[in-house]
């Protein structure tokens, strides 16, 4: 199973999934759900995982490229459901920069087969 989303890092299932009518398969129990562990904890009680956020351009790779896009964004006080908003909030302001920055700096990107 591949996941694709608007800002998050494409990624894969740990290992193969067979497909069925009623096929279900949940990452956020265990960062070992995603291909290479390529998931975050974002809560200890319960243990809780998430995707990667912050590749706004789609190429696999979270960078100064998605960083320029999300700083043009910020500076025209852009709003909607937008790539650049991170956080979710409807926004694209300063609270998106921390995750984004965060993610460049540990050099986050899709790991896949």
């Amino acid at each position: 199973i591949v996941v694709k989303h608007r800002n998050a890092v494409q990624t894969w299932s740990a290992n193969p999934v067979v497909m069925s009518m009623q096929t279900t398969y949940n990452f956020s129990t265990a960062a070992s759900q995603a291909y290479g562990n390529n998931q975050i904890q974002i809560s200890a009680s319960p243990d809780i995982f998430a995707f990667y956020s912050g590749d706004v351009v789609a190429d696999e790779n979270i960078d100064l490229l998605d960083l320029g896009l999300l700083e043009s964004d910020i500076s025209t006080f852009s709003f909607g459901y937008l790539p650049t908003d991170l956080n979710g909030d409807g926004n694209v302001d300063l609270l998106d920069s921390p995750m984004m920055e965060g993610n460049i700096s540990n050099f986050i990107y899709s790991n896949h087969p």
